[in-house]
């Protein structure tokens, strides 16, 4: 680098504007899998590489400021990395938060001579690292979801911001750290989702203002109707065998995990109330019990790998929230829009649907080669197929980082929730669950 800037020099005469861009971006998987040869091989060219240059930069300008013609700019292109984490990819998070103190500390110490130093962090941009990324892939969702403008930025989006820091036109602007991010995060996901209830609803004109509402008429109740091939597909299936045993539950449960160890089996009545009730319904289909078994199993599983993480990791039931903000209201009271209304206050840590509706990784499990969570990617995927059905998607957002109450973690296999009771009423499972005190397991998550 010293020589290249060496070499730049002597070919322009002057440099008047330096921009650190070169750098690399590799997912280790999980923080304790990264080798030091990997922190170093990416530090090398993110953080030291930056340095170097920013440097001989310096260097150069101050010598001819010194001369009598001060001036100049150097521009750290960093990322949101810089400002958040990212599973498995901690030291490509280092790298550009270290650009941004680094800006700060040349800002303080060149301002003398008329040097300014800035850092530009881009959101989700089109590059080399995510050419494989298009708009419909689990990373497209993302940016669907967290960006109030639903695409990723490209090159000539940054084309602005570089010209104006390089440029006299910020000769007074050093120091600072400036996110081009289409807002990502910056406002209530809800209100943003981009095809939930806001892409559905119609607008409705009124003087100069622009009221969203959300008509829908439901004549499935009334008169319920199925074409004759559906009907037939249902009924086909009605004679295929289905274990709505507590055992074939936990059977597949661990079966899917590899662990076996439930805690407290007091659980298993209620479990095979409900199993029971539903199983005995003569007014479900067996598509629908299916639904509801595979429900049961996930929860099952979620049960066996909390209590896993709460055996390797005793010390989580003794961590503190500070001040939490605890919502408390009547299912269907709109209590998950109040939370959402609060959780938009970015100070804030929420708990989103994807952690409530799995904890914990399964065993084993780091995040994809996209650097996603598996756990953000099957919420997500889960989230579009809901979203097929257009009341359910207006009524109650599940996007994956939609904020949900606590009842997201509540299990079939711990029954006391609405979440059980609204779409469905069993009497005997309701009874159960109103006469028997479920044992407490405390849920793991990351918030």
């Amino acid at each position: 680098m010293v020589e290249a800037f060496a070499e730049a020099t002597a070919q322009m005469g002057r440099v008047d504007g330096a921009i650190a861009n070169a750098g690399l971006m590799k997912n280790q998987g999980c923080f304790t899998n990264m080798t030091g040869e990997a922190w170093h091989d990416l530090l090398s060219v993110n953080q030291h590489g930056a340095f170097y240059l920013a440097r001989e930069a310096a260097r150069h300008m101050r010598t001819r400021a010194e001369a009598g013609d001060p001036g100049g700019s150097i521009l750290f292109c960093a990322s949101l990395s810089a400002v958040t984490g990212s599973i498995g990819m901690q030291h490509y998070n280092a790298s550009k938060g270290a650009m941004a103190a680094l800006a700060r500390g040349i800002a303080v110490d060149m301002g003398k001579y008329g040097i300014r130093a800035n850092t530009v962090c881009p959101g989700y941009t089109e590059s080399e690292t995510v050419k494989d990324q298009g708009p419909d892939s689990p990373l497209g969702s993302q940016v669907r979801e967290r960006c109030p403008i639903p695409r990723f930025g490209n090159p000539s989006d940054f084309e602005g911001i570089g010209v104006y820091f390089m440029s006299d036109a910020s000769r007074y602007h050093t120091g600072d750290l400036v996110r081009v991010d289409g807002a990502v995060d910056g406002q209530c996901r809800q209100a943003q989702h981009f095809g939930g209830a806001q892409g559905m609803s119609t607008d409705v004109k009124k003087d100069t203002e622009t009221v969203r509402t959300s008509v829908f008429r439901v004549e499935q109740f009334r008169d319920p109707q199925i074409s004759p091939e559906r009907r037939a597909e249902l009924e086909a299936a009605e004679a295929e065998p289905l274990d709505m045993t507590v055992e074939g539950v936990l059977a597949e449960a661990a079966a899917q995990t590899g662990l076996s160890d439930f805690g407290p089996m007091d659980f298993t009545e209620r479990l095979g109330a409900l199993l029971g009730e539903v199983s005995a319904n003569g007014n479900l289909w067996r598509f629908a019990k299916a639904q509801f078994r595979a429900a049961c199993v996930k929860q099952a599983a979620n049960r066996l790998k909390n209590k896993a993480f709460l055996d390797s990791h005793p010390g989580v039931e003794d961590e503190v929230i500070d001040r939490p903000i605890i919502i408390v209201g009547l299912p269907r009271s709109g209590t998950t829009h109040l939370e959402n209304l609060i959780a938009a206050d970015r100070r804030l840590r929420h708990l989103p649907v994807y952690l409530g509706s799995e904890a914990v990784l399964a065993p084993g499990e780091t995040a994809g080669p996209d650097g996603l969570d598996p756990r953000w990617t099957r919420s997500a995927a889960h989230w579009d197929r809901m979203k097929q059905n257009a009341i359910m998607a207006a009524m109650h957002e599940h996007s994956p980082d939609h904020a949900c109450g606590e009842n997201e973690l509540q299990m079939p296999t711990s029954p006391h929730t609405s979440g059980n009771g609204w779409p469905k009423s069993p009497p005997g499972a309701t009874t159960c669950c109103a006469t028997t005190r479920r044992s407490t397991m405390p849920m793991a998550s990351g918030c």
